[in-house]
């Protein structure tokens, strides 16, 4: 009773289409929320280098914040939409360097 797990090519794409459409559908109100996150940093971290930026007097935590407020918008425009894509091509993301930096970034 032993049962053979030999698949073709197109069996397997077909099945890793199908674990992919049901993950998405899934995956809907958190792709949501990190839409929100992204959105928010963007134009809350902007607002922060905008107004910072501005001021004359460039003191030790002015330029602290300014400092934070590149690094954190940075990485929501980095890695929010690389972990949205990781998501939405969850079975088969198929570029290993791709995944490594996104591992290491995030």
């Amino acid at each position: 009773m032993e049962e053979s797990l030999n698949y073709t090519e197109e069996q397997r794409k077909l099945h890793l289409e199908t674990l992919q459409s049901q993950t998405t559908l899934v995956m809907i109100p958190a792709l949501t929320f990190l839409s929100l996150l992204l959105v928010t940093g963007v134009i809350g971290n902007s607002l922060v280098l905008l107004v910072y930026w501005r001021k004359r007097s460039k003191t030790p935590e002015k330029v602290f914040i300014l400092v934070v407020a590149v690094y954190d918008l940075l990485t929501n425009a980095i890695t929010i939409p690389g972990e949205m894509y990781e998501s939405l091509n969850d079975w088969d993301f198929d570029h290993p360097t791709v995944c490594r930096i996104q591992q290491y970034i995030s």
